[in-house]
């Protein structure tokens, strides 16, 4: 979160927040290129992380792990220009104000879907997004 400082002000930050997201919108996909149309496909990366085994269910051909995923990608509609509030280079928006792909978490064994415990995002000066989802 940002820490108040000569350059790097709350008030730089808020109103950085207010300035990108006052027409953007969560639901429509962001573009891979700010001339690019909505039917051309963007890369959005997938990185699992501190896979942990729980159990180990030998007969019931089951293992319950824990692990974190990190899920990136390019929004246009969210760039800025440092210089022009207080040299912010990272902002940490809720998850639910930013597009994110759907993402389901199954468990195998009897078909059902779970929630994330936790969803949290970063929107870095360079438009990358990353979406950090624990269970």
């Amino acid at each position: 979160y940002p820490t108040a400082s000569a350059d790097n002000t709350v008030d730089s930050y808020a109103d950085l927040i207010l300035k990108l997201f006052k027409t953007y919108e969560s639901e429509f996909l962001p573009f891979a290129e700010t001339n690019s149309s909505a039917n051309e496909p963007f890369p959005v990366y997938l990185l699992v992380q501190g896979v942990t085994i729980q159990e180990i269910d030998e007969i019931g051909w089951m293992v319950n792990t824990i692990s974190s995923i990190t899920l990136s990608w390019i929004d246009y509609r969210l760039r800025w220009n440092s210089n022009e509030f207080g040299n912010i280079t990272r902002i940490f928006p809720k998850a639910q104000k930013v597009w994110r792909p759907e993402v389901y978490m199954c468990l195998s064994a009897d078909n059902s879907i779970i929630e994330p415990d936790t969803i949290s995002a970063t929107v870095s000066i360079f438009t990358q997004i990353k979406l950090f989802i624990s269970e």
